[in-house]
This record gives structure tokens, sequence and C-alpha cells, in this order.
């Protein structure tokens, strides 16, 4: 697959320590650009993703020749900066998942754009909600779940012309097994695209430190996370993988009938499944 953005870089043609510095660039002027972006939308301005396009060409770019250096970064957070962050890992992975699955240059670039974004309807919610470090009430369980149909009125009112970056922010908290919301949906009823953004949402939020709750490590994530489907018994799709986007296209390549993923895994608490 060709590169999502102009100027690219020829994969590998620099080396992973160099790389390692151009991610840490980037990724403190993402810090910037998603910022402000996050800041309009809590003074009621307008939705400007221009800037946030240009970060999911850069992202594309720093994949395309090192994809560990930006993905491994991402994973540090701080508390007062996890919710950029955690926008950008997710942006990072869904455009690293979009290269392996092939998809189009366009496509790959509005899944990076739906990363960045899948989660804007969280800055209608109290801070003290949004970032309590111990279990919430009932009552702020509910707030928490309206936060995909809140980020759907947000895309919707900057008359976004990408689909993709609306059905992700509505639809990924929805699990294949209906467990999921806001609407319960089953797997069959999900596009391949919220399931890729409910993943790489659900991968980077327990491989990070957030207020109640302790980073996983990878290879711990991938461990919990079996084949959803019992009638499938191809070694690719019950072995964890490290990578997210390899596991992707392994499910979806296998012939398993719960192609794409993911799934609500018993072994996770609530939190992991539903209020990540």
């Amino acid at each position: 697959m060709g590169n999502t953005g102009p100027g690219a870089v020829a994969a590998n043609s620099i080396s992973l320590d160099a790389e390692f510095g151009h991610a840490r660039a980037l990724i403190q002027s993402g810090k910037s650009v998603i910022g402000s972006m996050f800041g309009d939308v809590r003074m009621g301005r307008a939705l400007e993703v221009s800037g946030a396009l240009l970060l999911v060409d850069s992202a594309s770019q720093s994949l395309s020749r090192h994809s560990q250096a930006l993905i491994a970064l991402a994973r540090l957070k701080a508390r007062d900066d996890y919710s950029y962050m955690h926008a950008f890992a997710v942006c990072a992975l869904m455009v690293a998942v979009g290269r392996t699955l092939e998809l189009p240059p366009e496509e790959v670039r509005d899944l990076g754009l739906a990363g960045l974004l899948h989660d804007i309807g969280k800055l209608t919610l109290p801070e003290a909600v949004l970032h309590k470090p111990t279990s919430r009430r009932p009552g702020e369980d509910e707030e928490i779940r309206r936060h995909p149909s809140a980020g759907y009125r947000i895309l919707n009112e900057a008359r976004l012309d990408s689909n993709i970056v609306l059905d992700v922010c509505v639809h990924h908290h929805e699990r294949v097994d209906g467990r999921g919301y806001p609407f319960g949906l089953i797997g069959r009823e999900q596009s391949v695209h919220a399931k890729i953004a409910a993943i790489c949402d659900t991968y980077d939020s327990l491989t990070s430190s957030r207020p109640g709750h302790q980073e996983w490590s990878p290879a711990r994530a991938w461990s919990t996370w079996p084949c959803a489907s019992t009638r499938c018994s191809t070694v690719a799709c019950s072995r964890p993988l490290r990578e997210p986007w390899a596991f992707i296209r392994s499910a979806r390549c296998c012939g398993c009938d719960r192609t794409g993923l993911p799934w609500c895994v018993p072994s996770m608490s609530p939190n992991h499944c539903a209020r990540a």
C-alpha cells in the first residue's frame, strides 16, 4: 500500500533511533493540535479538523518508516494529558491497522481522524466524573455511556463529510455479543471500522495508566483476548498476538465467522469492556 500523505519518506530509510526523535516531536506538536481542537469544542466553537488531518498524515508517514516508535511513545501518558494522548494513540493504532489491511489511502486517513475524534463526546462530561479514580455511581455510569451520542452530535454539527468518523464515534463501545453501548449492536450489525476502533481503544486503555487503572503490558492485554468464536479452531485466530493490526488481519483472513473483531471478553472487568 502507498503512503497516505504527501512527502512521505520511504519505509526504513532512517534509523529507528532517528524515528523515535521524529515521533517525539510529532507527539508534542500533536498535543497542541488536539488540545486546540478539544478546547474549541469545550468553548462551543465550530470544530475545525484541517490540523487534525495533517497530524494523521504525519502519523501515517512515521508508521510507514518504523511502526514501533510512534506507537511505543504514544503509550506514555501523564495524568494531565491522558485524553490527548489516548486520542493520538488510538489514531496511530487505527492507521496501522488500516495500512496492514491494505485499505485505500483515503479510508486509512479517515480511520486516523476517527481515532483522534472517537471520544470527543467526553468533552461534554464533568471532569470530576470523567477522571474519577474510584468506582462511579450508577448515575455517573449513565453519563459516561452518553458520550458516543454526544460526540456524534458534535461531529454532525461540524458537517464532516466522512461517514467513517461518525460511525466510529457513535459505535466504538459496541461489542459483538451485544453487551456494548449505546445501542447494544451485535457483530453483524457493526462496521469493520467501528470494530477496529473498539479493539484499538480497548487495547490502548488496557496498556495505559489512568485513574483507577494500572497499565498492563501489551503481552498481558493480548493474553486476555481469545478468539470470540468457539467454532473457530484456526491457530492464527486463537494465538494471542502482540500487534493489534496483525491480530485483526489474522482473524479476518482465517474464516472465523466473527471476522474483524472485537468482543467483550468475560475475563475483563466491566471497567475494561464497557467503560474504558
